[in-house]
């Protein structure tokens, strides 16, 4: 498949979009033969070297600065190729810088800048992505790549109802995989555009409780941390105390599976998450504050836990001390 040359198609932004000389001359027509050209070695480097080279600074620093040129002055073609590389290259550790690239792109960024056509056939390329990927580290990655993208289209008063039907279908299944990545993008919104996506999801928020009850009780705990971060990111859709009593029993009695049944790096991100949700929604969590304090004191005074596990316990004491709902 070869690539489109900068400014054909309707992947092509509005010129106006184009940014004044930032870089030489010599390195502006580097990236451009690099981005337009069906060879993708230099890109495979450039990931290498940006990805990949602690020991090298001077190589980093120069992929770096190789990255912020085409970003600046070709950021069509760079978008363009970046996707390509995420949706056709047969290495899956390509596919995974692809999607760590695109991250680092923003495309909040340059998603307005792209006429609608173009946006049309990235959002039906992003749906067959997602469906058609097999490595389940590249969706992990994509999943930020998603959710940013899912922030700007709602906050310029667009929709993208097939993506939310595809996420609710997938919260919903049997498959692991799935139910991950799904939970993944929905933890992963950005905080501005949470209540546009809160508003969009609120005729399916049985669907959401009961899907996030079973990922909360999951045997994967892969799937229980994701489900963590999902509920505390669209928790206001639970605001009706009975669905609210039920999600949190199931986020505390997840949280004591995760410090008795697996390795620490699980728990402390549950953990964390604990930790926003008292912070974001002390309303909410008001009644359940004294129950919720035995808990974590006896995670806190338990022998035999990790210092840093203790440590977690008590920040999350003194994130509930510091609420004035609480006092």
């Amino acid at each position: 498949t070869k690539q489109r040359n900068k400014g054909s198609g309707s992947f092509a932004m509005d010129p106006e979009t184009e940014q004044g000389s930032e870089f030489s001359i010599e390195l502006q027509s580097k990236a451009f033969q690099v981005l337009s050209s069906n060879d993708n070695t230099a890109m495979e480097t450039l990931f290498s070297h940006l990805f990949y080279s602690p020991h090298s600074e001077q190589l980093r620093s120069q992929a770096l600065e190789f990255f912020q040129c085409c970003k600046h002055h070709h950021p069509d073609l760079l978008f363009i190729k970046l996707f390509f590389l995420l949706r056709s290259t047969p290495l899956p550790e390509t596919r995974a810088n692809a999607a760590r690239a695109l991250h680092l792109l923003n495309p909040s960024h340059l998603w307005p800048n792209l006429k609608p056509i173009a946006q049309a056939h990235l959002k039906a390329h992003f749906l067959n992505f997602l469906s058609d990927e097999p490595s389940l580290h590249v969706l992990r990655l994509a999943s930020y790549l998603l959710a940013q993208t899912v922030s700007v289209i709602f906050k310029t008063h667009q929709t993208w109802p097939e993506l939310l039907n595809f996420l609710l279908s997938s919260i919903s299944s049997d498959e692991n995989k799935r139910r991950e990545v799904a939970a993944l993008v929905f933890a992963r919104l950005p905080n501005d555009c949470r209540f546009l996506v809160h508003n969009a999801l609120r005729d399916n928020k049985r669907l959401l409780h009961a899907s996030f009850l079973r990922c909360l009780a999951s045997s994967s705990p892969d799937v229980q941390v994701a489900a963590f971060g999902a509920v505390v990111s669209l928790i206001p859709l639970f605001s009706e105390t009975k669905l609210f009593h039920e999600l949190l029993r199931a986020l505390m009695v997840g949280v004591f599976t995760l410090l008795h049944g697996y390795e620490g790096s699980y728990f402390k991100i549950a953990f964390a998450e604990l930790i926003n949700l008292v912070s974001r929604q002390p309303q909410l969590l008001k009644p359940y504050m004294n129950d919720m304090v035995l808990d974590v004191l006896q995670i806190a005074e338990s022998g035999g836990l990790s210092d840093e596990t203790h440590r977690l316990a008590f920040e999350l004491v003194m994130a509930m001390a510091e609420e004035k709902e609480y006092e």
